[in-house]
């Protein structure tokens, strides 16, 4: 009914998701046409709480995100009727940044009457500020937030660097991604002062196989001619364990029965609270690749990525196989890899 009455009051360019909850199938189908979306959900608790959940949706499928604000309606429908197209037009127009509305909703959990509630918003503040990667837009927030809630510039420079360096993990919440954590000399108190900790490296290598996994599944879910070509190399076993191997398990058995639909698997994610971390997997930001011969060097190059990985995970199995029968075995493996030539 809000869509309804929206076009009807002549904002054709309205759509309703249609669903449990905003998914990154749903993002990824607006960027085709836009990057710069308007939010206008419900103004009660409810709707707030949904616009919490899309707002990082749409920011990790990099579209440019406001709010509308119906205040004192509850919904598009009763605002058109009770004051009118044009009204509602302003309220477009004074829509609120997402990254502010975040922190007006964040703030409401704190007694900002309270010396220690204060400190607590600002300390949610500062995470949220440090989260931001583009230097020049986290400088522009920094001085936004510290006009808006009377906090000395300075002292919330200082303390959103702090924040960086200290690599906090609330990042996630706006690149859609778990970060790599920053490990310190103090991690592995057996390494010389110029080692790095073995656990390190191995968490980046494993850290760039995910992204290289989460990069095909969101190349499988935008493009079945791609998940037909990679399927002959990669099970999915392959994946690696955990969301990016379920998510693989959800593409597969979808195109095998002729029915992935990415809305309707994160919705299913969504019953046990996964839904963030599963449309990270299939909502990474792909890069134009312009001629089909790149395309298919860069689907060759993420297959034997990936597949070197599972090779090498199998090798270093703990399952009491034989590990010169298994390192033979990968030797062979990976010789028959340096043979593939995926065309599209």
């Amino acid at each position: 009914m809000d869509v309804i009455s929206m076009h009807q009051a002549g904002f054709t360019e309205t759509v309703a998701s249609l669903g449990t909850a905003f998914t990154s199938g749903h993002a990824n189908l607006l960027r085709r046409y836009t990057k710069d979306v308007r939010l206008t959900y419900d103004s009660d608790a409810a709707g707030q709480k949904a616009a919490m959940r899309a707002i990082p949706i749409c920011r990790s499928a990099g579209l440019k995100t406001k709010i509308i604000h119906m205040d004192p309606y509850k919904d598009p429908d009763e605002f058109i009727k009770a004051l009118g197209a044009g009204e509602f037009q302003e309220r477009i127009d004074k829509a609120e940044n997402s990254f502010l509305f975040e922190l007006s909703y964040f703030e409401k959990s704190y007694d900002m009457s309270d010396p220690e509630g204060r400190t607590g918003f600002q300390s949610e503040a500062t995470r949220h500020l440090a989260a931001i990667d583009d230097e020049l837009a986290r400088d522009n927030y920094i001085s936004a937030v510290a006009s808006k809630y009377a906090i000395r510039e300075d002292a919330l420079r200082r303390a959103v660097a702090i924040a960086i360096e200290k690599n906090e993990a609330y990042q996630a919440s706006y690149n859609g991604e778990e970060p790599l954590p920053k490990r310190r000399f103090e991690d592995n108190k057996t390494a010389g002062p110029d080692s790095k900790p073995a656990s390190a490296k191995r968490d980046k290598v494993d850290d760039g196989t995910e992204k290289a996994e989460k990069y095909l599944l969101t190349w499988m879910a935008d493009e079945k001619d791609v998940y037909e070509a990679a399927k002959g190399y990669l099970a999915v076993e392959d994946f690696t364990e955990g969301i990016n191997r379920k998510m693989a398990s959800e593409v597969y058995k979808g195109y095998e029965n002729d029915g992935f639909s990415p809305a309707d698997v994160l919705t299913r994610f969504a019953a046990d609270d996964s839904a963030r971390e599963a449309s990270s997997v299939i909502n990474m930001k792909l890069d134009a690749v312009e001629t089909s011969a790149d395309r298919e060097k860069a689907l060759t190059d993420l297959v034997i990525r990936i597949k070197k990985a599972a090779l090498s995970r199998m090798r270093n199995a703990d399952d009491g196989g034989d590990p010169l029968k298994k390192a033979m075995e990968e030797k062979k493996a990976l010789s028959e890899l340096k043979k593939i030539r995926i065309t599209l």
